[in-house]
C-alpha cells in the first residue's frame, strides 16, 4: 500500500503533467460555495469495491466503453442513448445479452446483431411522455419485463402465502443491466423511478451532464445510492472546460462523468483505495490524456 507522502507525490506529477498539455480549458476556482458542494458530491461518487469480485471493461478501449462487473447470470440489458457509436452494446451482445436500444435522435441503431432490438424513441421520466418518447415502464411492458414469470404453484399457496419479501422481487421484474446516456434527460429519469424498479438493475451505467453545482441534481445522486452503490468513476474529457480547485488539488469535471453502480444485495463492499483513472480507464477522446482524479481517502480527507 502506497504511504500518504507517495500517494501525494504520484498525485502532483500526474497533475503537472495534465495540466501543462491539456488542450481544454482550465477554470482555477477556489471558493467555499465549491468546497461545500463538492463535500456532499464525493462521497456520492466515491467507488466501493466488491470482496471477490473483479472489474472489467466493456466496449472497447475508447468512447463508448465503460467499465463494471462481468454481466454473470443477468442476460438482458436496457441502453438508453445510442447515437451512431455504441460499442458497449455489440460487446455486451456478443456475451449473449439481449440488448435493447431506445434513441430518438437516429433512424437506426449503428450494429446489427441478433442480440440487438433497436427502437427509435427517447427516454423520458414523464408520465405521460410526447409521442416520441417513452418512459420506463412503456417500456418494460413492451418487452414482457415489468414483473416476473410467476411460478406454477398452486393457488392455496401462491401468492397471498409468499413472503413480502418474494412478492417484492416478483413485482420488480426481471434483473436488466442499465446503460444510460442521454445528454442531460438522466436527471429527470431517476427522479421519477421508486426505490423498487431501480432494484431492478443490478448493475447501473450512466453518464451524467451537467451537474454543476445544483443541489436538486445532488438530490438525484443520494437517491440512487439509497439502493446502489458507486462501484467505478471516470471523467468524460468531451467537455469545453473543467474546474480546478487549487486548495484540494482536485479537477472538477461537472460536464460529462460516468459511474457505474451495483445494487445493493449481500456483498461485502470495502472502500476503494485505487488512484483513478485506473488501468482500465481510457480518454474519451484520441489524443488527449485522462483527465486526473487522484486517490479518493486523499481527495475526501482536504475536504474534511
Amino acid at each position: 500500500m502506497q504511504s500518504f507522502a507517495d500517494k501525494k507525490k504520484f498525485l502532483f506529477e500526474q497533475y503537472s503533467a495534465f495540466l501543462r498539455d491539456c488542450k481544454r480549458e482550465i477554470r482555477c476556482i477556489d471558493t467555499p460555495e465549491a468546497r461545500n458542494f463538492l463535500r456532499e458530491f464525493v462521497p456520492l461518487i466515491r467507488p466501493w469495491d466488491i470482496r471477490g469480485q473483479r472489474k472489467i471493461r466493456v466496449g472497447g478501449n475508447g468512447d463508448g466503453g465503460y467499465v463494471m462487473l462481468p454481466p454473470a447470470a443477468c442476460r438482458l440489458a436496457y441502453s438508453f442513448g445510442v447515437s451512431t457509436h455504441s460499442p458497449w452494446d455489440l460487446d455486451m451482445a456478443n456475451r449473449n445479452c439481449k440488448v435493447f436500444q431506445y434513441d430518438g435522435s437516429v433512424a437506426q441503431g449503428p450494429d446489427a446483431h441478433s442480440n440487438i432490438s433497436f427502437y427509435p424513441y427517447f427516454v423520458s421520466g414523464l408520465e405521460s411522455p410526447p409521442p416520441n418518447a417513452k418512459n420506463l415502464e412503456q417500456i418494460l411492458r413492451d418487452h414482457g419485463h415489468l414483473h416476473k414469470t410467476l411460478p406454477n404453484l398452486p393457488s392455496s399457496v401462491f401468492p397471498s402465502t409468499l413472503p413480502a419479501e418474494a412478492l417484492r422481487i416478483l413485482e420488480r421484474g426481471p434483473d436488466i443491466i442499465l446503460q444510460i446516456d442521454i445528454e442531460g434527460g438522466e436527471w429527470e429519469f431517476f427522479s421519477h423511478l421508486s426505490a423498487e424498479r431501480m432494484r431492478q438493475f443490478p448493475q447501473i451505467v450512466v453518464e451524467f451532464h451537467d451537474l454543476g453545482y445544483d443541489y436538486d441534481k445532488l438530490a438525484v445522486l443520494k437517491k440512487i445510492c439509497e439502493t446502489h452503490v458507486p462501484i467505478h468513476f471516470h471523467y468524460n474529457i468531451c467537455v469545453p472546460f473543467l474546474e480546478y480547485i487549487q486548495s484540494l488539488f482536485f479537477i472538477y469535471n461537472s460536464k460529462a462523468f460516468e459511474v457505474t453502480y451495483v445494487r445493493k444485495d449481500n456483498e461485502l463492499f470495502t472502500k476503494n483505495m485505487d488512484y483513478f483513472p485506473t488501468e482500465l480507464d481510457f480518454s474519451n477522446s484520441p489524443g488527449e490524456s485522462d483527465i486526473p482524479i487522484g486517490f479518493f481517502d486523499l481527495i475526501q480527507g482536504a475536504l474534511g
